[in-house]
């Protein structure tokens, strides 16, 4: 199952939902075009779609949503731990964050960690 991320700048929070959550569509992801959506079919993908990303002060370039599809959900929760210390080497405001997990997607008891 792809995972969903999203992240937002200025509010410096990034949030990991499953591809069937009700966030994800309310969203509106597949028929907003105005949304950025990315999608990395592997680490390197993702990681390359993270260095290179632009955020903004204008509202069309403070979030983005990145779709993980690396068909492995266990690398795609691994690789979601990683995204604030990939976006913190150029954006501070992520350098002390952590990813959140969809508590809708994911069981309150699981250690994501």
């Amino acid at each position: 199952m792809e995972y969903w991320v999203y992240i937002n700048y200025p509010n410096s929070q990034i949030t990991v939902h499953k591809s069937d959550c009700l966030w994800v569509e309310r969203a509106g992801l597949k028929a907003n075009k105005d949304i950025r959506v990315e999608v990395a079919n592997n680490e390197e993908e993702a990681s390359c779609i993270l260095v290179n990303i632009q955020f903004r002060a204008q509202a069309r370039y403070n979030s983005v949503w990145l779709a993980l599809d690396f068909k492995d959900e266990v690398r795609q929760k691994e690789f979601a731990k990683k995204i604030p210390v990939i976006l913190g080497r150029r954006y501070r405001v992520f350098q002390d964050l952590k990813t959140n997990f969809c508590g809708n997607c994911f069981p309150r008891g699981c250690n994501h960690e």
